[in-house]
């Protein structure tokens, strides 16, 4: 009686035991619920045979349980019987426990199963909880590019409403082009109208011209021919004036045509325009480019001056082999270069100093030119050396008498009356009329400048006690006029 008591609350509690790890079971496959996952799969198909084998168990424990409650209701006492009764009954209680060892050995074998499927479920719980913070991670990326794209949306919206913006722009363009193209057209037909209008009027207007030019020249011949232009007051010798009805008392040499100087024309000089600049003031740049700039400034004292010349490095590279060489020195001037001064090497952003020590002995004609070399490049510059550098104002003109030939420049270049006339400042100036009186003095005698300008030409006369002076003068301003 007390061994059947006791099957019965092993079998409650493993009835007990089997719900609840069942129950876990179903939660775990509710997690699991997933058509992809292998393991969920083999795991139901044994969670199945697990409850077909429970069933199986509760049935034949059920059949058992009835036999066990037939045996415990009281049984009157038996009648005597014969001993083949007493051997029968024996032999049924030893076949009822055989079976409760056998269900024994099946619980044993069942809670081994459970406990080794309790540690699958364990483990499937933990990989349950590393794709779910993957599934996190995978979530939070997806939304990032889903308002990624939602932002890109909504800028191809804009987009697209500024291309119709554009587009619609494009169109008024596009038409208001062709009215102007339209009016372009016009305007040009009109403009090749007025052109030849133009041309016809240019070409009267050029004859106009040519026929008053003509009656210009022929106007100053006669009036050459007939009175002077220059005059000295013999009687009142204070200032030099310009009388067109006072007697001529000198005479006048023509110069249509005043020839340059032909002494530099073999060499190519490589600062004509910067000379030319550079011959009006006592300083200014003489040469300039991309590599080099050359820069003067002149002293002088009566017949003599002193250059300083500074030689500066505009480029990136250091300028090597620097030489300097008087290459052409005009007749009566003396010019040489001071061996103290240098260096031979200017490095990018440096300059070297040269000094020239200049002596006029005569009147010279022309200019100096300095020859410059450095690396592979030689230039051939002209020095702003000319005879006005060594001018001086006149203190006492009144003491002069003006009383040599006068030559005269009928007619100069149209457009050039800004030239500036007053070489290096040691002019005076008069003004007498319409024109202008330049003069000054010199150790070669006093020089005279007259000029008048007009609209479609100027008057230029140059007067001195020295033929060679005046022709060096006249030669030296039309060389910067031109």
């Amino acid at each position: 009686m007390l061994l059947k008591n006791t099957n019965k609350s092993k079998i409650k509690e493993t009835r007990n035991y089997l719900r609840e790890n069942c129950k876990s079971i179903e939660e775990v496959l509710k997690q699991l619920k997933n058509p992809q996952n292998s393991k969920l799969s083999q795991l139901t198909k044994e969670m199945n045979e697990i409850n077909n084998l429970y069933k199986t168990w509760r049935h034949s424990n059920k059949i058992k349980s009835r036999r066990s409650k037939t045996l415990a209701e009281p049984v009157p006492k038996p009648e005597p019987k014969s001993s083949k009764l007493s051997e029968d009954s024996e032999s049924s209680s030893s076949d009822e426990n055989a079976d409760w060892t056998g269900m024994d050995r099946e619980y044993t074998e069942l809670k081994d199963l459970v406990s080794e499927y309790q540690d699958t479920i364990s483990n499937l719980q933990t990989h349950i909880f590393e794709l779910n913070e993957q599934l996190e991670t995978y979530s939070f990326k997806v939304e990032k590019k889903a308002s990624q794209l939602s932002q890109m949306e909504k800028n191809n919206e804009e987009l697209r409403q500024v291309i119709q913006e554009m587009n619609s722009t494009l169109a008024e363009k596009d038409q208001l082009l062709t009215e102007t193209k339209t009016e372009s057209e016009q305007l040009e037909a009109t403009l090749q109208e007025t052109k030849k209008n133009y041309s016809e009027l240019d070409e009267e207007y050029q004859k106009l011209k040519c026929e008053y030019t003509k009656l210009q020249l022929e106007l100053e011949e006669v009036k050459n021919n007939s009175k002077p232009k220059f005059e000295i007051d013999t009687q009142n010798t204070s200032e030099i004036y310009f009388s067109p009805l006072s007697t001529p008392k000198m005479n006048f040499l023509v110069v249509e045509d005043s020839p340059k100087p032909t002494t530099s024309e073999k060499y190519s000089i490589s600062n004509e325009f910067y000379f030319k600049r550079s011959i009006r003031y006592k300083q200014a740049i003489l040469y300039s480019d991309d590599t080099i700039e050359i820069g003067t400034r002149i002293q002088t004292s009566t017949q003599k001056a002193v250059m300083d010349m500074y030689i500066g490095n505009k480029s990136s590279q250091n300028l090597s082999s620097l030489e300097t060489h008087i290459e052409h020195s005009p007749e009566n001037l003396s010019i040489t270069i001071d061996k103290n001064t240098g260096p031979e090497i200017i490095p990018p952003g440096s300059k070297a100093l040269r000094k020239f020590l200049i002596r006029e002995d005569d009147l010279f004609e022309g200019e100096p030119i300095l020859k410059l070399s450095f690396n592979d490049t030689e230039l051939y510059l002209k020095l702003p050396v000319c005879t006005p550098l060594f001018f001086y104002q006149d203190e006492d003109s009144s003491t002069q008498k003006l009383e040599s030939q006068c030559s005269k420049q009928k007619v100069f270049i149209p457009g050039s009356s800004k030239i500036n006339l007053n070489f290096f400042r040691n002019f005076e100036k008069i003004k007498t009329g319409s024109g202008k009186i330049l003069f000054a003095q010199s150790v070669f005698g006093l020089v005279v400048i007259y000029i008048e300008f007009h609209q479609l030409a100027s008057i230029l006369e140059v007067s001195s006690q020295n033929p060679q002076l005046t022709r060096i003068i006249l030669n030296l301003i039309l060389t910067v006029i031109h």
